[in-house]
């Protein structure tokens, strides 16, 4: 067998150790873009072509579809997918759990395997927010649990697991080609002539057509918590879990995991999961200040819907909302609704992405200058919060920038 790996990146830095590690045949690399792998020498375009011819097409995951040797491999290679595609086709157990969604898969992603854990199963979190499964350590747990972004499941190929689809919005439109795109990739498993066994929102089954092998979350635990006769112990309102996506998180979490162990384990396990869960980084984190006020890092809300669904964590408290980014010509009338709809949110907003907005807002010329107008506006006891409904633009490189210039901000808050 011969594998084609197209680009340099984690990915396929680690599919080639995990592939060198199984013996499992030849190895070449394909990197136009630039960037090295280890023992791997890049082909030009003759050689890659040559190659190509009935092996193993592997790309990196950011590698759209319009790309023109993507488009070639799908001619001639005998298979096209990611090394995560790959691993989840040979080698994944049929206890693999796929988590996607356009906002709230890496919380659920952690959360689940939380759950697992809680539960006495061997469980851990991979892809997006864990190691690649195709890498030189093998994955030995019962229950892997995966993070797959829309780019991974474009082309991810037939194979027995458990999808779970938290939400589905808009997201990465000009890399797919639009919302129906986008979309189909998130459900791709539900599209098999044999279809995947899976969980989404009731609300996308009936949009969509889904067939029976996919249960409502709901219909496992109600949006009150409710497994079966058992009610999921939330905490207190400060842990997120009361409200917002926090708890739409632990419902998903919590539907799976009643799926995959029973009921009655699931709910002890849900309940344990929340009490001990920490969050995960730029997903509305609470960030340590010293001012009185709640400074809530969501920089990974980068859709109107993510924010609008955060903001319900907050009812009945005064906040005053950081957005900012760039424009990628989505629809904001959701966050417009909210944001008409509530006395208690003050925006400001920076960046390209603001003069989209059909809302009142104080502008700022600057991420920092909306810091600093938002830390002389927001009253003891209200709520900063950093969620841009844009991704990035220039001058910041991603959203760990932003993320540190907030955090810096809320540190240095007095």
């Amino acid at each position: 067998m011969r594998f084609l790996l197209h680009g340099a990146g984690v990915e396929t830095r680690a599919a080639a150790e995990g592939l060198r590690q199984r013996s499992r045949g030849d190895l070449a690399l394909y990197a136009p873009q630039g960037g090295e792998i280890e023992r791997l020498a890049p082909l030009s375009d003759p050689e890659a072509d040559r190659f190509l011819e009935g092996a193993v097409y592997l790309r990196s995951p950011g590698i759209p579809p319009r790309d023109a040797f993507y488009q070639h491999a799908e001619e001639k290679a005998a298979l096209v997918t990611t090394p995560t595609g790959w691993w989840l086709k040979e080698e994944a157990s049929p206890n693999t759990v796929t988590v996607t969604g356009t906002k709230g898969k890496s919380t659920t992603t952690a959360l689940l395997a939380d759950c697992l854990v809680a539960a006495g199963r061997s469980a851990a979190a991979y892809g997006n927010i864990g190691r690649p499964p195709l890498s030189a350590e093998p994955v030995s747990e019962e229950f892997p649990v995966l993070e797959l972004s829309s780019y991974m499941m474009h082309d991810l190929p037939e194979a027995e697991h458990l999808h779970l689809v938290t939400s589905l919005y808009e997201d990465h439109l000009d890399w797919h080609g639009g919302r129906a795109a986008y979309h189909a990739a998130k459900l791709r498993p539900f599209r098999r002539d044999r279809p995947a066994r899976g969980l989404a929102p009731r609300a996308v089954i009936e949009a969509y057509g889904l067939p029976s092998s996919v249960t409502a979350i709901e219909e496992v635990v109600s949006p009150e918590l409710h497994l079966g006769s058992r009610l999921i112990d939330a905490g207190p309102p400060e842990s997120g879990f009361t409200g917002g996506p926090l708890r739409l998180a632990l419902q998903a979490a919590a539907a799976a995991t009643a799926i995959l162990v029973g009921e009655g384990a699931a709910a002890l396990a849900a309940s344990e999961a929340a009490a001990n869960f920490k969050g995960l980084p730029s997903r509305q984190s609470l960030v340590p200040s010293e001012d009185g006020r709640l400074w809530i890092d969501d920089a990974l809300a980068t859709i109107p819907e993510a924010v609008v669904s955060v903001l319900s964590r907050f009812e009945g408290r005064k906040v005053t909302l950081i957005l900012g980014g760039a424009d990628r010509g989505i629809d904001y009338t959701p966050l417009e609704e909210a944001l008409a709809a509530s006395e208690d949110v003050a925006a400001i907003a920076f960046g390209p992405v603001a003069a989209r907005f059909r809302f009142p807002y104080l502008p700022a010329e600057t991420l920092e200058a909306a810091l600093e107008e938002a830390a002389t506006r927001t009253p003891e006891g209200g709520v900063i919060l950093f969620s841009p409904a844009a991704p990035s633009a220039p001058p910041h490189k991603d959203y760990k920038e932003r993320s540190a210039i907030f955090r810096a901000a809320a540190g240095a808050a007095r």
